[in-house]
C-alpha cells in the first residue's frame, strides 16, 4: 500500500513538473507547483480517508518529492529533448530516496517539523 501511494505521488510530482517545464517557468515555481500537485492529492487521500497525513510526521515525506523534481528539471534544462528521460532520472531518485527513508526509518529533525516539540 505505502509503495503504491508513494508511486503515485512521485508520478504527480513529475507530471506535474513536466506540464509547466514547457510553460517557461522559473524553477522554484515549477518545483513548487510539482509539489504541490502531488502532496496536494496525498493530502486530500488521507483527510478523506480518516489518516493522519504523512505532512503533519516527521517522516521523509516531501524531500524525496522535491529532489526528483529538480532532477527532472535540471535534465530538462540541460536536455530538453530528453523528456522522457528526465522523467525517468526524477522519478527514480524520488522513489529510491523515498524507499530509503522507508527502509532505514529516517526521520526529519524536529526543528523542520510541524509537531509541537517537547521541553
Amino acid at each position: 500500500n505505502s509503495i503504491m501511494a508513494m508511486a503515485a505521488t512521485i508520478a504527480f510530482a513529475i507530471t506535474g513538473v513536466l506540464a509547466v517545464s514547457e510553460r517557461r517557468v522559473d524553477f522554484f515555481s515549477a518545483v513548487m507547483l510539482g509539489v504541490i500537485t502531488a502532496i496536494g492529492g496525498s493530502l486530500i487521500r488521507d483527510v478523506l480517508s480518516g489518516r493522519k497525513t504523512l505532512l503533519m510526521t516527521d517522516e521523509v515525506y516531501a524531500v524525496p518529492v522535491v529532489v526528483g523534481c529538480l532532477v527532472t528539471l535540471v535534465t530538462l534544462k540541460f536536455y530538453p529533448s530528453l523528456t522522457s528521460e528526465a522523467m525517468i532520472a526524477g522519478t527514480i531518485v524520488a522513489f529510491t530516496l523515498r524507499a530509503a527513508a522507508i527502509h532505514w526509518s529516517l526521520r526529519l529533525p524536529p526543528w523542520f517539523t510541524t509537531q509541537p516539540h517537547d521541553k
